[in-house]
């Protein structure tokens, strides 16, 4: 096997790995979306019942704006849940970029070596069919 056929066959399993980070950093991306969404959601839905709760008209009984404040109180809870959960996502998500970027950069630089391995190659060939032409006997022609 020469050292070409060698090298792609590394190259390939160095592709591979570049593909599958490249899939894991997809997904991170996605669930770190979806965590900041979710984050927002909670976000807009506590700004809304706050206001709500504020502007509300009439009288309101104080077991009623205990149980109100309780349950912003719980929305409170869960915004920082879903702060921590997102945070802890984009730090995931740093991660498989930085994995991606160091495997693209190795398929990258064992690439170069297949290239360089190819040329070599090639010129060995020439040098070798070039040999072979200057050792063969020369054909027997009439000499003048």
């Amino acid at each position: 096997m020469t050292r070409s056929k060698r090298i792609e066959r590394i190259v390939a399993l160095a592709d591979a790995a570049r593909r599958q980070a490249s899939q894991q950093l997809a997904q991170s991306q996605r669930q770190h979306e979806e965590s900041r969404a979710r984050l927002a959601q909670f976000e807009n839905y506590q700004r809304e019942y706050t206001n709500a709760l504020n502007q509300g008209t009439g009288a309101v009984s104080a077991a009623n704006l205990r149980e109100a404040r309780r349950f912003i109180e719980q929305i409170d809870r869960t915004i920082d849940a879903l702060d921590q959960q997102s945070r802890e996502c984009a730090a995931r998500r740093e991660q498989d970029v930085l994995r991606w970027q160091r495997e693209a950069r190795r398929v990258d630089a064992l690439s170069g070596v297949l290239q360089d391995a190819r040329r070599r190659e090639g010129r060995d060939e020439a040098g070798r069919e070039q040999r072979e032409q200057d050792d063969r006997p020369r054909s027997a022609g009439p000499i003048e």
